[in-house]
């Protein structure tokens, strides 16, 4: 699956768009409510990151997660050319095995088209569901 996913952002890197979605926009709404100035947002499925870069400019810190290695060159090399790679970091996981992070780590976790690949919900309630409150 790694190849599948490494072919498809080298062959489109842009295949999802290059500007915030509209959930990262309301995200950051409700992450502005948190009881902290810069919250730590962990972003499960980040992609090429234009959510994470999106989250980074507006002062929080961001550990970007996905299955791709180019997905996360790229994000890499567009927080250099922003000058937010202090704000971003990156980790190429699967979501399918236990998140690498001890509980507290993040103030708030974001996905965005995560759920929308081909998983099924129980590869993934265990570990995501368990440890962070949806909304």
């Amino acid at each position: 699956m790694h190849e599948h996913w490494d072919g498809a952002f080298t062959t489109k890197p842009d295949r999802f768009g290059s500007e915030p979605s509209v959930s990262a926009k309301v995200a950051a709404e409700a992450f502005a409510r948190l009881p902290v100035p810069h919250p730590d947002v962990l972003d499960l499925g980040s992609g090429t990151g234009r959510d994470a870069l999106f989250f980074a400019r507006r002062g929080m810190q961001v550990v970007a997660l996905d299955f791709s290695g180019v997905a996360l060159d790229s994000l890499k090399r567009a927080a250099r050319s922003a000058g937010l790679s202090r704000a971003i970091q990156t980790l190429r996981h699967d979501v399918r095995e236990p998140l690498p992070f001890p509980d507290s780590t993040f103030d708030a976790c974001y996905a965005h088209m995560l759920y929308c690949m081909d998983f099924a919900l129980d590869e993934l309630a265990a570990e995501i569901f368990s440890r962070f409150e949806t909304t």
